[in-house]
């Protein structure tokens, strides 16, 4: 069984309109900030490690919650230690897939 985590790539957070993706926005390779649409808040910066780990509380304990995306901000560049991407097409009928 894989345990590797995947994560949908947002290449913009104005294409993030679901209700059921908690998204960490990695502002550096160090720090992250968690982000969910209801209730509408921010967690504020934290260590990348804690960012994944209050996402994944969020997957486990809120029920509207299906999947976790992350939103890289230009200075970031993506761990493969953290897990898979799934790059995000455009289209809302489209399935994600792997980068």
């Amino acid at each position: 069984m894989n345990t590797t985590p995947e994560y949908l790539h947002f290449d913009d957070l104005d294409d993030w309109d679901e209700d059921d993706v908690v998204v960490v926005e990695i502002i550096n390779n160090e720090t992250g900030n968690v982000r969910t649409h209801y209730p509408n808040r921010q967690s504020g910066p934290q260590p990348i490690e804690e960012a994944f780990d209050e996402a994944h509380r969020f997957l486990a304990n809120d029920p509207n919650i299906r999947r976790i995306g992350v939103f890289l901000h230009s200075e970031a560049q993506w761990a493969p230690m953290w897990g898979v991407l799934i790059k995000r097409k455009q289209s809302l009928y489209s399935k994600p897939f792997r980068v």
